[in-house]
C-alpha cells in the first residue's frame, strides 16, 4: 500500500491562514501613539506576547513611519482610524477584545454607541483606559489593575523613549496599568485554541 510522504511544508499556506483565524484579536481604538504606549503599553505588550493579534487604530495619524516606532518595539501594528472606527470594530469576533481610551469615547458619540452595543451583547471584551469623567464611574466602569510582565515592563520603557515620553514614567515604571472594564459584563475567561 502506497502512503504519501509527510513534508512540514506541505500545508504552510493552510497552516498560515488557519493561524490567523483561531488567534485572538484585540482591537484598540486610541488618539495617538504616545497616550496609547504610555497608558496601555505594557498590556498590549503583554497581549501580542501571549499570541493575540493587537491592531491599533489611531485618531491622530502617524505623521512619518518612524512615528509608529513605540508600538512595533510593543510588538504591534498601527493603524490609521478613518472616520468611522465601524470597519475596525467589525473585524472583531467572539471571544475578541476592545480596547478604547476614555477620552475618544468622551469625544465620539458613534464610537461610544458602538461600545455600548458591543458591552450589551457581552461577546467582547471591553476594556477603557484613561481617566474616565466623573460619572463614568456612577455609570459602570471599575477599575481592573494589568500587572505588567518583567518583558512588558522593559519593553514599554523602550517604547516610551522612542515616543519621547523621556521623564519620571520612564525612570520609575509603575508595576500594574490601571483599566477599566464595564460592570455588568461577565468575565469570561479565554482559553488558548
Amino acid at each position: 500500500m502506497a502512503s504519501r510522504r509527510f513534508s512540514p511544508h506541505h500545508h504552510a499556506d493552510f497552516d498560515r491562514t488557519e493561524e490567523r483565524q483561531h488567534r485572538y484579536r484585540l482591537v484598540v481604538l486610541g488618539v495617538g501613539v504616545g497616550d496609547v504606549v504610555e497608558s496601555i503599553g505594557g498590556f498590549l505588550c503583554d497581549r501580542a506576547r501571549a499570541g493575540w493579534a493587537v491592531s491599533v487604530f489611531l485618531d491622530l495619524p502617524c505623521a512619518q513611519p518612524r512615528d509608529a516606532r513605540p508600538l512595533t518595539i510593543l510588538g504591534i501594528a498601527a493603524q490609521e482610524l478613518v472616520t468611522d472606527a465601524g470597519p475596525a470594530l467589525r473585524t472583531l469576533c467572539r471571544g475578541g477584545a476592545l480596547a478604547v481610551g476614555a477620552d475618544l469615547l468622551a469625544r465620539d458619540a458613534g464610537i461610544r454607541d458602538d461600545v455600548s452595543r458591543m458591552v450589551n451583547q457581552g461577546l467582547t471584551d471591553v476594556t477603557v483606559w484613561g481617566r474616565p469623567a466623573p460619572t463614568d464611574s456612577a455609570r459602570g466602569l471599575d477599575p481592573a489593575p494589568h500587572p505588567l510582565s518583567a518583558a512588558a515592563s522593559a519593553f514599554k520603557r523602550h517604547a516610551l523613549l522612542a515616543a519621547g515620553i523621556e521623564s519620571e514614567a520612564t525612570e520609575r515604571l509603575a508595576a500594574t496599568e490601571t483599566l477599566f472594564r464595564p460592570r455588568g459584563q461577565a468575565f469570561r475567561r479565554l482559553y488558548s485554541v
